[in-house]
């Protein structure tokens, strides 16, 4: 990228780094550290026309929550689809291809002022709280 003078990267970081849940205080760390990471090699890089930014997503029925939901009783999965859907605003987990489209919407030049940044995709559920 540094050879063509231009390019972009979108890293994948987690609602986790923002929420923080008990429990995943590590991974947590880890993806909060894609955040800052992301921050600052944008910095570095932006005048070499290559645009850096990071990629927050929340729930999406993607195979490890389907693997979560998998060894779970009836009743304990139609309380955890519950669950999810009360904490997100728009009431649903997303579907995978609407993470993809942010992503490819990040990459495309329609997006070619935008670096640095952390583009939250959750359906409402980093400001939701009952």
């Amino acid at each position: 990228m540094t050879k063509q003078n231009s390019g972009v990267i979108v890293n994948t970081s987690s609602m986790d780094a923002i929420l923080c849940s008990a429990g995943t205080g590590v991974y947590a760390a880890g993806k909060s550290g894609v955040i800052a990471l992301t921050k600052s090699v944008a910095q570095e890089y932006g005048h070499q026309n290559i645009r850096i930014n990071s990629f927050c997503p929340g729930a999406f029925r993607t195979p490890m929550l389907e693997e979560r939901f998998s060894n779970l009783s009836s009743e304990e999965k139609a309380k955890l689809n519950e669950s999810y859907q009360k904490l997100n605003a728009l009431g649903r987990i997303g579907d995978p291809i609407e993470a993809a489209k942010a992503v490819k919407w990040l990459l495309s030049d329609d997006a070619s002022f935008v670096t640095g940044q952390n583009i939250i995709v959750d359906g409402g559920i980093g400001f939701r709280f009952e």
